[in-house]
């Protein structure tokens, strides 16, 4: 599918009798793809009870149908996300060249991008979405891992926690975590880790909590 955006970019000039280059705002609208497919050729790849999502794999990429929570045309009458996207971006959102470097001056636009370098950034974002039978779906960035959480002092005042992060070095996170954070197919080690501490603390309150927050894991190649 084809969505249009309206860009802005600067425009150089030499008025007349004049040495100094002049800028002009330019507007222009552009059209950018967001790939499609139906629902047969996503996998299950895993479902993150923590965070309440149904993740897919399609095209080497992991994929969660996005939610609507904010109306970013401010239209009442749309009522899902992907009508929402194509009408903020075609009304409403509007992509702005940016410099290049922080060494700018005022009024000189010469370094700022061109708008090749405005569609390029814009296509890359638009490749983070795809259309599946007419719904929109996001990437996820990283990979998933268990972290648990402690808050305040104990004694149900605070709290404990065993949450899913998303994270591109997960065992990099896992190494730094001092024995809070634990890989995604080692459930059962984080979930008794995350209990012993809120047991420790005595936030039996948050025990209940910590045992509904797991993955089930439906892709393990994924996570070899």
């Amino acid at each position: 599918m084809k969505i249009e955006t309206k860009i802005k970019f600067y425009e150089g000039y030499i008025p007349p009798k004049r040495r100094k280059m002049q800028y002009n705002e330019v507007f222009k609208n552009v059209w950018v793809n967001i790939k499609e497919t139906t629902f047969d050729s996503l996998k299950l790849a895993f479902i993150d009870h923590c965070n309440k999502w149904r993740v897919y794999y399609y095209n080497g990429k992991l994929y969660k149908q996005k939610p609507f929570n904010r109306n970013l045309a401010y239209n009442d009458e749309v009522d899902n996300v992907l009508d929402d996207l194509i009408l903020w971006r075609k009304n409403g959102s509007m992509y702005y060249a940016k410099p290049k470097s922080n060494a700018l001056c005022y009024g000189d636009y010469s370094n700022y991008e061109t708008p090749k370098d405005i569609v390029k950034r814009l296509k890359y974002e638009m490749s983070q979405y795809l259309i599946v039978d007419g719904v929109l779906y996001e990437t996820i960035v990283g990979k998933p891992y268990y972290n648990i959480y402690t808050f305040g002092l104990g004694g149900n005042h605070g709290g404990t926690a065993l949450f899913v992060s998303y994270s591109t070095a997960p065992k990099r996170m896992i190494k730094e975590s001092k024995g809070m954070a634990f890989a995604i197919n080692d459930t059962e080690k984080a979930m008794t880790t995350a209990i012993q501490i809120a047991s420790d603390r005595r936030d039996t309150n948050y025990i209940e909590f910590i045992k509904k927050s797991k993955i089930d894991i439906k892709m393990p190649e994924l996570f070899k």
